[in-house]
């Protein structure tokens, strides 16, 4: 109760070393871990991450199986602080503890993509963007040995921006290009393929703003036509200007 009471009304710090004595005399139970694990994940602190990672890692060796409630919160923490590595550590601590198949989710696997999404320093975005690459790889290898459900356009969408947000357009562009064609379909023929939808269009043209080309507005033009803009109206269609109602 005083742990909890301590995480929601802001003095989280005062929440862990409560729960640091409590380790002296017992062996804390989920309920101990999962209000500072929360209070946390919507701290503005810049080492929340960090301190949600060794509470995890404690959790991991104090507990016989910590809950899934309490891995899923740990890695929206990650993802709302762009934390991409330690949101993968969480994932195979999740996975360890739940060796059994169809765990993690793929509401986990999703989390750690948009972890990778959302690196704050700009100079970090490259990497992240190679690394989210590496991840959504696995999760389609995953998708076609029937372990993570068929990924759905919005895994693609997270990659896409991934790419607009390290301004790597050309591998953006190219994402879409295999979009497109329907070779994301992990199990070929027997299901339909992935398409992309207007958000993948966007992002791709988020891409090319941010590249900085000679030829990026050029480029992201010419994705506004394979999506079909400008639309050509017909003039005898179009209404009078509001200038000329007044006359």
């Amino acid at each position: 109760s005083m742990l909890n009471c301590y995480s929601r009304h802001g003095s989280v710090s005062k929440a862990e070393k409560l729960l640091d004595e409590m380790h002296e005399s017992f062996v804390p139970n989920v309920a101990c871990y999962l209000p500072i694990i929360s209070a946390l994940d919507k701290s503005g602190d810049a080492d929340a991450p960090d301190r949600v990672l060794q509470w995890i890692e404690r959790s991991h060796l104090s507990l016989p199986r910590p809950n899934r409630q309490l891995f899923i919160t740990a890695l929206r923490c990650m993802r709302r602080h762009g934390r991409g590595e330690e949101a993968e550590i969480i994932l195979d601590k999740f996975q360890k503890a739940y060796p059994d198949r169809g765990a993690p989710d793929i509401f986990a696997y999703i989390l750690v993509l948009r972890a990778w999404e959302q690196i704050k320093r700009k100079v970090d975005r490259h990497h992240a963007a190679k690394r989210a690459r590496i991840f959504l790889d696995k999760m389609e290898t995953m998708s076609e040995e029937s372990f993570l459900p068929t990924l759905d356009i919005s895994a693609y969408n997270i990659m896409l921006n991934c790419y607009a947000r390290a301004g790597e357009a050309e591998e953006a562009e190219k994402l879409l290009a295999d979009l497109e064609g329907g070779s994301l379909s992990p199990y070929g023929d027997t299901i339909a393929a992935v398409e992309p939808d207007s958000k993948s269009y966007s992002t791709v043209i988020k891409a090319w703003a941010n590249n900085g080309g000679n030829d990026s507005v050029d480029r992201a033009w010419q994705i506004l036509y394979r999506l079909g803009y400008p639309k050509k109206t017909n003039p005898k269609q179009q209404l009078p200007s509001p200038l000329k109602q007044q006359y």
